[in-house]
């Protein structure tokens, strides 16, 4: 069959395509009229006519000649020229007019011949079908959020990858968004309203049309039909802040040079949802200005570098609070507020946030009370590492009477023993510390109404002490090195201990010595470290005698070297009974333990390893560490 608007020297490769019964549509595929056209194989191999209403059919030139031609559709296609080398394939595709593609999806399937006519009168023939969709859209109703964003679920039911785009629609069709799915898989989509389209939506459902435009494997289009809502607004609760962060938080004095909001930025959320002060460092760089800033006052060690830090955290994090959580600092003396409101009598306990202290110690290989390793029943030495928050004010008078400070005390071994406790401290007896010379003699003190300790003690220097030994050329710190040794009982109504902690804290250069000469009768008296550099008998020895040469100076100025910022501390024991629960309640001195939570309690956590009643060997941590090391810290610290 030759096309009429064609010269005679040309021969034709005629397509014929029957559709729905319609007569005969001829395309003119042509070929020179030369013997390469008996060599020319046909077939076509894409019959699946999708949005593009292209055919492809399949040419191979088998001649010892070029095989080329043209293809005309007289149902006003555009030609598409073709020119194979000799023995080589190629493809040409033949576009379906809109009504014959109309009418093939009525009918679902129609015919196509393809002929090839020279010498040898060769046809292929095939079945077309139209393309359906691949994708769907499995979602049909969806909330939007304030950010004008919703998704939908799309499922890929082809063979081979899906790819193409989504555009939502109402009233005027929003930017379309790319997709590629695998075969058989169905993902969410994310799609975002303009500002327009969301101003359309309302509390009431409103119907949007979602256009999902196929480019793979097939150009086809379909679309599905969403009810949006807007997600209701829930507004955040206002935060509830604790004692510790309005009443006990920071303020700059004329030697700091960082601003008090600054420093609010470090808080965390406790276990009962309200803010607290945090860990941060002694200086950091300040967004206003870009430039360091200090604070005046450390925290010790950096908590992060515990290898139970995040054990420790989510602990007390409870599983609401995970974009602010990390060790609060004041917690217990918030609980016991709450404690007190039904237990008549109870004193009340804030102290100042500098003397907030964090103490790590990783990898610990512990030692029995005859130095030999502790071995667990497979015979491997037990390892544990501590995460310590303590408090230990070394500038005020606070500590020669109160006897309660804030301590929370983790423990996690390799022997099974796991223990994470909060409790109010007791360091002896309130109105009482024991001084660092004459046989650790007890001195008595006033005002505090705390209650008194079961053991423990606050060893702290006084003035008939420094006089011995720290003045003049033998002046030495061990003088003035208050160590503070906590004991610390979980224990039923009853008695029952169920854990038994007793680290100890040291601080070789505190700013305050106490001084009954400037005690009154109703509040005990403190003098200045520093001042023993000046004056007659002056301290000369080390580190009096970095400042012996300068003017007297308050003992808050950064150059005083007694900022109480060069800190140790001891473990000793850490017991855990077999027959505790893994968590129990208890009031804030750690008493009173019960299965189930009450006005005030705490949550303790305990779990009980092999080697959890060991008595064990003190051993010495920290022994030359200095936190306010050229970094601004200065007393009060």
């Amino acid at each position: 069959m030759n096309s009429p608007s064609l010269p005679r020297r040309w021969r034709g490769l005629v397509a014929s395509a029957a559709v729905l019964g319609v007569a005969v549509t001829s395309f003119g595929l042509l070929q020179s009229a030369d013997a390469a056209s008996s060599k020319v194989t046909i077939s076509v191999t894409d019959p699946v006519v999708g949005g593009d209403r292209l055919v492809s059919v399949r040419l191979s030139c088998g001649s010892a000649k070029a095989c080329r031609g043209k293809s005309n559709a007289s149902i006003r296609s555009a030609a598409v020229s073709y020119k194979l080398k000799r023995s080589h394939a190629g493809t040409v595709k033949i576009r379906l007019s809109a009504a014959q593609v109309k009418r093939l999806g009525v009918a679902g399937r129609a015919r196509v011949a393809v002929k090839v006519t020279g010498t040898v009168t060769k046809t292929a023939r095939a079945t077309l079908r139209p393309a359906t969709r691949s994708v769907t859209v499995a979602t049909r109703t969806a909330s939007v959020a304030t950010d004008r964003t919703f998704s939908v679920s799309l499922s890929c039911a082809a063979a081979a990858a899906c790819k193409g785009t989504v555009t939502t629609s109402i009233g005027t069709a929003g930017p379309a968004r790319s997709y590629a799915l695998g075969a058989g898989r169905t993902a969410p989509l994310a799609l975002t309203l303009t500002p327009a389209q969301y101003a359309k939506i309302g509390a009431k459902a409103t119907t949007v049309a979602v256009t999902v435009a196929e480019t793979a494997p097939e150009k086809v289009s379909n679309v599905a039909y969403l009810s949006l809502t807007r997600k209701a607004v829930v507004e955040a609760p206002e935060p509830v802040y604790s004692v510790a962060y309005l009443q006990r938080n920071w303020t700059p004095t004329e030697y700091d040079t960082c601003p008090a909001e600054l420093h609010k930025a470090y808080s965390v959320t406790g276990p009962d949802g309200k803010i607290y002060p945090t860990w941060h460092p002694a200086q950091v760089t300040d967004p206003a200005t870009g430039k360091l800033c200090t604070f005046g006052h450390e925290h010790g060690a950096d908590p992060t570098t515990s290898d139970i830090y995040d054990w420790v955290a989510n602990y007390y994090d409870n599983g609401q609070n995970a974009k602010n959580k990390g060790i609060p600092f004041g917690y217990v003396s918030e609980r016991l507020e709450d404690y007190g409101h039904e237990h008549a009598g109870m004193t009340m306990r804030h102290e100042d946030n500098g003397g907030h202290k964090i103490a790590v110690a990783n990898n610990v290989k512990l030692l029995d009370a005859n130095r030999d390793w502790v071995r667990d029943g497979d015979g491997k030495i037990v390892v544990c590492d501590y995460l310590i928050k303590y408090h230990q004010g070394s500038w005020s008078p606070d500590a020669t009477s109160n006897n309660a400070h804030e301590l929370l005390y983790a423990a996690k071994c390799t022997d099974g023993t796991e223990i994470i406790s909060s409790t109010l401290s007791m360091y002896g007896n309130s109105n009482q510390f024991l001084k660092t010379c004459d046989g650790n003699a007890p001195v008595t003190t006033i005002a505090s109404t705390l209650p008194n300790g079961y053991g423990g003690s606050r060893i702290i220097p006084d003035s008939t002490c420094v006089a011995k030994n720290a003045t003049g050329a033998s002046a030495a710190l061990w003088g003035i090195y208050e160590l503070w040794s906590s004991e610390n009982r979980l224990t039923t109504a009853d008695g029952t201990v169920l854990a038994s902690f007793d680290p100890w804290f040291g601080t070789r250069n505190p700013s305050r010595y106490y001084d009954a000469a400037n005690s009154t009768a109703t509040a005990n008296g403190v003098s200045r470290t520093v001042d023993l550099a000046w004056g007659a008998n002056a301290a000369t020895g080390y580190p009096w005698s970095t400042v012996n040469s300068l003017e007297k100076f308050d003992y808050r100025d950064p150059r005083s070297p007694f900022d109480g910022a060069q800190r140790d501390f001891y473990l000793n024991q850490t017991k855990v009974a077999a027959t505790a629960p893994a968590t129990v309640y208890t009031n804030p001195y750690g008493g009173d333990a019960a299965t189930s939570p009450s006005t005030g309690s705490i949550a303790q956590h305990l779990v009980a390893g092999s080697a959890s009643n060991v008595t064990l060997a003190t051993q010495k941590f920290d022994t030359s560490a200095d936190y306010g090391l050229n970094n601004g810290v200065h007393a009060p610290n």
